[in-house]
């Protein structure tokens, strides 16, 4: 019986060594995160970038005239380009002629407190670390825990 027990235990431990992650897989979100930390630490230190409490990071662009701020239930009318940190662009609706309308409460996390920071006419460049933004969800070609880069222009505020 002790016998058996052992060849059991060895097929065992075979199997987990044959079919369990390998290190690399084990640091691919890691790997992903502490690229992330780095990039958001660096940036927060340029004096030209501001954070808030949840980790968002932004810089003022260009100030409009306005001074309504949305709120969670706005609807918005917004031009934005959407990229990662390497510079790959994932949205880009400055091709259309006309902004895009979009209520708040439909966004991401990071563009719903991003975008209620603004009034009409203020254009920002916005850091949204991936706790809000998609996390540890691959989204279309976006990767797990990515850095979103936005520049967003808000042209107009809707109420509900």
């Amino acid at each position: 019986m002790p016998i058996r027990f052992l060849t059991f235990l060895c097929s065992c431990l075979a199997a987990y060594l044959t079919l369990a992650p390998t290190p690399s897989s084990f640091g691919r979100p890691s790997s992903k995160k502490a690229e992330e930390k780095a990039f958001l630490e660096s940036n927060r230190a340029k004096p030209e970038i501001h954070s808030t409490k949840s980790g968002l990071q932004y810089q003022l662009l260009r100030k409009g005239e306005g001074s309504e701020f949305p709120n969670w239930r706005s609807t918005v009318s917004i031009h934005l380009k959407g990229s990662l940190i390497d510079g790959t662009v994932f949205e880009n609706t400055l091709q259309r002629e006309t902004p895009v309308s979009t209520k708040l409460d439909k966004l991401i996390p990071g563009c719903r407190e991003a975008i209620k920071l603004m009034n009409v006419g203020d254009k920002y460049r916005f850091y949204v670390p991936s706790k809000l933004g998609y996390g540890r969800t691959q989204q279309g070609d976006i990767p797990p825990y990515s850095v979103l880069v936005f520049e967003i222009e808000l042209y107009e505020i809707k109420r509900r």
